[in-house]
């Protein structure tokens, strides 16, 4: 079976889908998204994990450049029992923001849920050097979690 893809047909993908998200194609700017991202967040405060899960799926599929939908889609795909997504997620936050808390929490849950504690302890230490005084919320968090690594 040949797997090569065409030149042509790989120049219209790359555009389609990695030169420009489909908001932009589809005229829809990430503010216009705003509902949509509540109601998924409520639905993961609800409990409602795979809807949450489904939902910013959708989001980051539409604009996978925006953060927030990245961050709902790390938090909602721990809720929903699946790390690895979660972690590709964080990974996405950091690189592109390495001064946000946020994507080092988000990364140091999702190596604890996938049993890898000496690289949650590193992002939870992150994660509280990141957050400063600014988000004393994480800091708590990534602290209480960090102690839990190293017992």
């Amino acid at each position: 079976m040949n797997t090569a893809i065409n030149p042509a047909a790989q120049k219209v993908l790359e555009e389609a889908f990695i030169d420009r998200p489909i908001a932009a194609q589809l005229g829809i700017d990430a503010a216009d998204l705003g509902g949509a991202v509540k109601l998924a967040q409520t639905r993961l405060a609800e409990g409602r994990d795979l809807e949450a899960f489904q939902m910013f799926c959708g989001l980051v599929l539409i604009d996978p450049s925006h953060m927030d939908f990245q961050i709902g889609l790390a938090e909602s795909a721990l809720a929903a029992g699946a790390p690895e997504m979660a972690l590709q997620s964080a990974a996405l936050v950091i690189s592109s923001h390495p001064d946000w808390p946020q994507g080092y929490f988000l990364s140091g849950r999702a190596c604890l849920a996938l049993g890898d504690t000496a690289a949650a302890a590193e992002d939870f230490a992150d994660a509280i050097t990141h957050a400063g005084t600014s988000r004393p919320e994480i800091a708590a968090q990534a602290q209480r979690l960090l102690a839990l690594c190293q017992s």
